[in-house]
């Protein structure tokens, strides 16, 4: 028969089988509904969980018995989220600040120029950051010296390198630009920081030059002492050199040394010599002798110079010139000072006065200015009265520092010909002032090291010297036969002759060698004797001959002759030997 029929699921598979049918419209549309409702509160919780700051900590998962943690949150406090969310919110995440803001957007700032002026005028004004533009003007205007320091004044004259234009106060056309938004009468607070410093001082009259006055009149003062103090140190130095004694005294002996030096030659026998040659003295060494070695032993490991000469030569004859450094004190610093950069900056000063001078001539206000801004500024004005009050003060100072430079001028051309430079009316023919108190300066320098040279060198003889006393007085000997003195030889022969005994030990001694010389004939010892069996000496000649026991008392009591003291030499016994083994008597 027939199969079991097909079970319900699988009928129409087949080929000839029907595919099943569509869903519903209304069950789609439900379950994209669904899809979005899902959708949505992930993102809202997403959203929710986004809105704050996180805070970052290293997170524990499990709570151990006995931490801190295992307790749970018992503490009651309170904490309002919302609050949390007003504080630590995101930029844009629906808070009530951020909220607030982004439903008043800020409008955007106007600018009168460029952005890289705008950066350049901000940064000049950062010292100023504490007033307002407005009040930058009034200091301006009134040259207020507690208002505009002069680091800040130095900061708004400031110009590029490359153009010559100003970085912080206004150019023409920002003049220009500024004047036409005063009349269209829009408010200032549509501009950025640095369009309202121009709007504010682009009407100020003779804005850089007020700003330079200011500046001039603030440094006027300490440059003017700057100079009077180096014109009087090169007065002090040229005035010290002429009238010292001690320098003159070395002169001298300077020229005889050289003149000795070069006998002889076409450079003997000169009657002076110029300031530049005291630069040579250091150069000229001693001489090597045969040996390698420098003629003087004492000389350290360089060789000696000439100025180590004369300044031994000015310790042993003359050791007050010593102090010729103190007398000359003002010479090291005078030459570093250069009459010519001095004469530079007069004339600088000159012509800063001389441009303040034209600038207070044509004092008066922009004509383009409105009337009531030109009775403003001259109501607050000051720089119509100070400009011409202070280019007189300081012409003043001027030519008295003119005068004081003329003066130290001649007193160096008449102190340089008295030592030998000629008299000319050209600059050029003669060393500046500096070059020429150079060469002095380059001497008492090489003077002074000389002379520390010197003492460094004569401690360490006295202390060779300490030491080597001391080590004679521990003996009598000298350490070194090179190093004993005949004074040394006869206090030690002295020393001899006070021994006790010592004296007698010697003529005995040279009696009993003449006593020997004068019997020949007597016997040689045997080789069979014993070794350490003393020969037998021969006694001197005496009056009256004395037994052989008090011959050898006296000779245990008397100490052995020694020419280098009183030790005493010890006595030998005489071992006795057989009859028989001694040999032929003579």
């Amino acid at each position: 028969g027939k199969g079991p029929p097909p079970p319900p699921g699988e009928k129409g598979k087949g080929k000839g089988g029907k595919a099943p049918p569509p869903p519903k419209a209304g069950a789609k549309a439900a379950g994209a509904a669904h899809d979005d409702a899902a959708r949505a509160k992930s993102k809202a919780k997403q959203q929710q969980l986004a809105k704050l700051k996180p805070l970052v900590w290293q997170k524990l998962t499990y709570a151990e018995e006995g931490t801190i943690w295992a307790h749970g949150d018992d503490d009651d406090f309170e904490i309002s989220k919302p609050m949390l969310e007003t504080i630590f919110a995101w930029g844009a995440s629906g808070t009530r600040v951020t909220a607030a803001k982004s439903e008043a957007p800020e409008e955007a700032k106007k600018s009168l120029t460029c952005s890289a002026r705008v950066l350049s005028i901000c940064i000049g004004l950062h010292s100023l950051r504490h007033l307002t533009p407005d009040e930058i003007r009034k200091a301006i205007l009134r040259l207020d010296a507690q208002a505009l320091p002069l680091t800040s004044t130095d900061l708004l004259l400031a110009q590029d390198t490359k153009s010559g234009q100003p970085t912080v106060l206004p150019t023409p056309e920002e003049i220009e630009a500024a004047r036409a938004y005063v009349e269209s009468g829009e408010s200032f607070e549509m501009l950025d920081d640095a369009s309202k410093f121009l709007v504010a001082v682009h009407d100020v009259p003779f804005l850089q030059d007020r700003l330079m006055l200011h500046r001039f009149r603030g440094c006027f003062g300490a440059q003017i002492e700057e100079i009077r103090v180096a014109l009087g140190v090169v007065n002090d130095a040229l005035r010290e050199v002429r009238y010292s004694k001690s320098f003159a005294s070395i002169l001298r002996l300077i020229l005889k040394t050289g003149n000795l030096l070069n006998d002889g030659t076409s450079r003997g026998d000169a009657l002076g010599f110029k300031m530049s040659t005291l630069v040579q003295l250091s150069q000229l060494k001693q001489v090597a002798s045969k040996d390698g070695e420098t003629a003087v032993a004492a000389a350290g490991p360089t060789s000696l110079t000439l100025v180590d000469h004369l300044v031994s030569i000015i310790i042993e004859q003359r050791p007050e010139l010593l102090g010729v450094g103190e007398e000359l004190s003002s010479v090291r610093p005078a030459a570093r000072i250069e009459l010519d950069d001095v004469a530079k900056n007069i004339q600088a000063l000159h012509a800063e006065v001389r441009r303040i001078s034209l600038s207070a001539g044509k004092q008066e206000p922009s004509p383009e200015a409105k009337p009531q801004d030109r009775a403003e500024d001259l109501k607050d004005d000051v720089f119509r009265t100070l400009a011409p009050n202070f280019v007189a003060s300081a012409q003043g100072q001027l030519a008295e520092m003119d005068a004081m430079l003329a003066k130290t001028i001649e007193t160096y051309v008449d102190v340089a010909c008295f030592f030998g430079e000629k008299r000319s009316t050209r600059p050029q023919d003669r060393p500046p002032a500096h070059e020429w108190l150079g060469f002095i300066q380059t001497f008492l320098r090489d003077f002074a090291r000389s002379v520390e040279t010197y003492r460094t060198r004569e401690e360490k003889e006295a202390q060779r010297i300490r030491r080597l006393k001391e080590r004679r007085g521990r003996s009598s000997l000298p350490a070194k036969i090179g190093d004993a003195t005949p004074e040394d030889e006869e206090g030690a022969r002295e020393g001899q002759n006070q021994v006790p005994g010592a004296r007698q030990d010697r003529r005995r001694a040279a009696s009993l060698g003449t006593c020997r010389d004068a019997n020949p004939q007597s016997p040689p010892q045997s080789p069979q004797e014993h070794p350490r069996q003393k020969p037998q000496q021969p006694q001197q000649p005496q009056s009256q001959p004395q037994s052989q026991p008090q011959q050898q008392h006296r000779q245990q009591r008397e100490p052995a002759s020694s020419p280098f003291g009183s030790r005493r030499r010890p006595q030998l016994r005489s071992i006795p030997q057989p009859v028989a083994q001694r040999g032929p008597t003579g």
